[in-house]
Formats: C-alpha cells, structure tokens, sequence
C-alpha cells in the first residue's frame, strides 16, 4: 500500500514539471477598447424643425375679446387686455389670429394685436 501511494506521489508530481507540461507562452487575447461616441454616432437625418411660436400684444384700449371660432359672431370665451401677450399658432383667417388659449386654441381680431401675420 505504500508502494502504491508512492507511485501515485511521483505520477502527480511528474504530471507538474515544466518538462511535461510546457508553459503557456501564447499571449492573453486582447480586449477592444469600449465604443467611443464617435463609432456609436448615428448618422445626421435632416428633419424638418419646428418653427417657434410667435408672442404677440395685445394693443386693443379696451378689452379684446377671445372666440371659439374666427368670427365676429361666434361665442366669447374669454378676453385679453391691452399689454397682454398671446401665443400665436399661425393659423390666420380673414383677419382673425388663432391663440393658445387654457392647452387649447381660440381666436382674437389681429387687428387689436401688435404686428403678426394675420393683419389685413
């Protein structure tokens, strides 16, 4: 029995020397750098922007009376006074401005507000 430890001893230390088994002389795998922001940039896509709301003033004396609808007749939901600012959508109609108005839109008489592209 210790015979066969023995031998089991020597096998084992055999299996380890240099000269069975040859050192790893082959070099580590390299690793890539990590993605910098010019290999992860996405190419330019020409998108048209938005143009920004225009602001304009009220310059009516008196008050100046916000629409549903662009039109003398239809019904007044608010009003704006001298000196006020609006946000104009762009949207004109026969003299008449269409506002932002409480996350909606209305309508006012573009006559009454400082220069904007809805006059007549």
């Amino acid at each position: 029995m210790k015979n066969l430890a023995l031998l089991f001893l020597v096998l084992a230390l055999a299996a380890c020397s240099p000269e069975i088994m040859p050192a790893i002389t082959d070099p580590l795998p390299t690793v890539s750098p990590a993605p910098t922001a010019e290999l992860l940039a996405v190419p330019a896509v020409s998108t048209p922007t938005a143009e920004l709301p225009t602001v304009s003033t009220v310059t009516a004396v008196q008050s100046l009376h916000v629409r549903q609808e662009p039109n003398e007749n239809a019904p007044v939901i608010g009003y704006l006074y001298s000196g006020d600012n609006v946000t104009l959508t762009g949207e004109c109609l026969g003299g008449w401005a269409q506002i932002e108005w409480n996350g909606g839109a209305a309508w006012v008489n573009a006559r009454f507000l400082s220069e904007n592209e809805c006059q007549t």
